[in-house]
């Protein structure tokens, strides 16, 4: 049997993570001095096997705290207690492969341990399945009182401080995970994503290739790379990583999405309509997709078809000025310069600070000969400095 590194709390509060210059070799010399303390007292002493493991560990950093002193700083250990906290994970990992007796104790632990656990686990996934992930936290926060070492938790608690709005408590969670499991991708590739959020681009990449590295079959650590292509207009390499994901993870609407945005992005909007439809066609239905869908169709010069589309994003978010104007121009287009003016004025009416749409319905006007009310439009337009509102004015209405 395998121990998973659950280890009780009180362990914990002495021992923690190694200062990272510290040698394999000094480790694992004191995980053997451990361990024979172990075996040797094992027998005749007093108290429980926590307490042993605990008064053995404290034994071995005794006899090695010139060493170790040499890591942190003389009296780093026997002045401040704080110092100590980065020992027992790293012995107590070793001891768990070369110690018979604390291996053994530990499995028989780990039952127990899961028991009290695995209800609370599947209510916090619960939460935060559903989205709910304020509701969530506690929940994860509870499993790691009894189980500091649960790298998957502390990876799920930090999508849910992400998800909540909270950036660097998620990074914090991520970088414990990856601190307890230096192989586990998901939690690099959430941090990728995370600090892609903050705009840290450079090691954003350099989580998210570490991510693909240790698990080149992981979908999200292909999106999550392309989502930091796409912000550095990389769009080929962009390209590949997000119809990697889709293929990878075919029933993933958003790979599909992400990839449509990209293709639009390399002007192969008939492609990138089919991969938006393949992501409707997953459920992936908003205002939004209908409004990606209308400007691919628009630059293919299918502007009923745009309009059309348009109508769509309005019909599920009517409060999004974008989308009357983005109609407007598709009715231009046709000539229907009634409809155009409508979904200007209803645009304007959203955002009347909007001085091309001011413009533009302003053309609109010329071509019914409704030079006053184009001139009105143009006037405002330029009050709201867009210079070729003058030119406008010269041109049609004097």
């Amino acid at each position: 049997m395998m121990l998973k590194n659950k280890l009780l709390l009180s362990v914990f509060l002495v021992f923690g993570i190694l200062h990272n210059t510290l040698s394999q070799k000094i480790l694992t010399k004191m995980a053997d001095k451990t361990c024979d303390c172990i075996n040797q007292k094992v027998n005749h002493y007093g108290g429980s096997k926590p307490e042993l493991f605990q008064a053995c560990l404290i034994e071995t950093i005794n006899a090695n705290l010139k060493t170790l002193e040499k890591e942190f700083g003389e009296g780093a250990f026997t002045n401040n207690k704080e110092n100590a906290v980065k020992i027992g994970n790293k012995i107590s990992k070793l001891l768990a492969a070369r110690c018979e007796i604390f291996l053994d104790f530990y499995v028989n632990q780990d039952s127990t341990l899961n028991m009290k656990t695995d209800s609370i686990n599947k209510l916090a996934f619960a939460k935060m399945d559903s989205g709910s992930y304020a509701e969530a936290i506690p929940l994860y926060s509870k499993i790691l009182e009894v189980d500091p070492v649960n790298f998957e938790a502390y990876n799920a608690r930090g999508y849910c401080y992400y998800y909540n709005g909270q950036v660097y408590r998620a990074i914090s969670d991520y970088i414990q995970a990856t601190d307890i499991n230096p192989k586990f991708a998901k939690a690099f590739s959430n941090m990728a994503l995370a600090k892609y959020s903050l705009n840290d681009l450079i090691t954003a990449i350099e989580d998210a290739n570490h991510a693909i590295s240790l698990d080149t079959t992981l979908a999200v650590a292909y999106n999550n790379r392309g989502l930091i292509y796409y912000k550095n207009s990389l769009y080929d390499s962009a390209f590949f990583d997000f119809s990697k994901a889709a293929r990878l993870n075919p029933a993933s609407a958003l790979y599909k999405y992400n990839t449509g945005i990209i293709l639009s992005e390399l002007n192969k909007d008939a492609l990138a309509i089919e991969y938006y439809n393949k992501a409707m066609d997953l459920n992936y239905i908003n205002a939004d997709i209908y409004n990606r869908i209308g400007m691919s169709l628009f630059k293919l010069k299918r502007y009923k078809n745009a309009a059309e589309s348009f109508t769509m994003s309005i019909a599920v978010d009517s409060t999004n000025s974008t989308y009357y104007k983005n109609r407007g121009l598709s009715y231009e287009n046709i000539s229907e310069y009634q409809k155009a003016i409508a979904d200007y004025t209803a645009t304007l009416r959203l955002d009347s600070s909007d001085c091309e749409t001011y413009v533009k319905r302003g053309n609109a006007y010329i071509h019914l000969n409704l030079i006053k009310d184009a001139y009105t439009d143009f006037t405002k337009a330029t009050e709201l400095k867009c210079e070729e509102a003058k030119d406008l004015i010269d041109k049609n209405c004097k």
